[in-house]
């Protein structure tokens, strides 16, 4: 995953732009470059909420991804810097906004931090990629705690608020996208049975054609599993047998083809004249009246 080593607060309104409009497995790749950033930039309660929609929910990582090991890698010490045992106590905390690193452990850390500043500038300039970066975070958890400092706060210009304004933009996506399907058209179904039809009987041999020559003789004389179109007439009154409407996609089905003979035993597509409901079909003696179909 290539990065610039200088970041700035274009770099996540991009980023959000593009989590909003993406599949779930694309936009969990940008969240996870996103989350990086807001954690190198030193935000470490903001970064911890969005690794938790990186383990749990819609955007996930999945456990065949590549993000899965560098992103199991980091949560430990990022935990322990946030005061949690597990990303799951984080997710379930009220007070998010109040988990502060330990004070003690703070004091130490400062005691330390110009040794800790320099590898940590070494890593983020010699790494090519932000997988590589959080591996070293990964293995040295007294680094994370250092961010907080602002040790990449050069390179990376990213506030506190740009970081919030991140974070809303991906709790506001939407969890299932609008699906503008099209119902197909006549023309559609036609077109579709047409290429069917033919890639049917391209793939017929002499013995197959010999086979279902007595099973369908009309269909293999004619070498088409296409009827003529239902008529309006015809689709109305399968509806009032039925009493009940059909979709309208079904009734364009029937329109291009009344029925469609797929040449094996066990498959075909009924005519106007022969659907009906399944239970019907099994006792055909059984009323109508009392089988509970929706009425006109």
């Amino acid at each position: 995953m290539k990065f610039s080593k200088s970041v700035d607060s274009l770099y996540l309104s991009k980023l959000s732009q593009q989590i909003q409009q993406l599949p779930s497995d694309e936009a969990s790749a940008l969240l996870f470059e996103g989350s990086t950033i807001i954690l190198f930039a030193g935000h470490l309660d903001i970064a911890c909420q969005l690794f938790v929609k990186l383990q749990y929910g819609e955007l996930a990582i999945s456990g065949g991804s590549s993000l899965a090991r560098p992103l199991k890698s980091i949560i430990p010490g990022l935990c322990n810097c946030v005061g949690v045992s597990s990303l799951r106590e984080f997710s379930l905390n009220e007070d998010i906004s109040n988990i502060k690193i330990n004070g003690i452990a703070k004091k130490r850390l400062d005691f330390f931090g110009f040794l800790l500043d320099s590898q940590i500038k070494r890593w983020w300039k010699s790494s090519n990629n932000l997988i590589g970066v959080l591996y070293h975070f990964g293995h040295f958890p007294n680094a994370i705690k250092r961010l907080q400092s602002g040790v990449l706060r050069e390179y990376i210009q990213i506030s506190q608020t740009q970081a919030l304004e991140f974070l809303d933009s991906v709790n506001q996506r939407k969890q299932e996208p609008e699906i503008t399907a099209s119902i197909p058209t006549v023309e559609d179904w036609q077109s579709f049975l047409l290429k069917w039809d033919k890639e049917i009987f391209e793939n017929l041999d002499d013995g197959d054609l010999e086979r279902y020559e007595s099973w369908f003789p009309g269909i293999v004389k004619r070498k088409s599993c296409l009827n003529r179109g239902a008529t309006e007439e015809e689709v109305n009154e399968l509806e009032q047998r039925l009493q009940t409407r059909l979709p309208q996609t079904y009734k364009n089905f029937l329109f291009a083809s009344n029925g469609f003979t797929i040449l094996n035993e066990y498959c075909e597509l009924s005519g106007t004249n022969e659907i009906n409901w399944l239970f019907l079909l099994d006792f055909p003696l059984f009323p109508l009246s009392q089988t509970g179909a929706s009425q006109f």
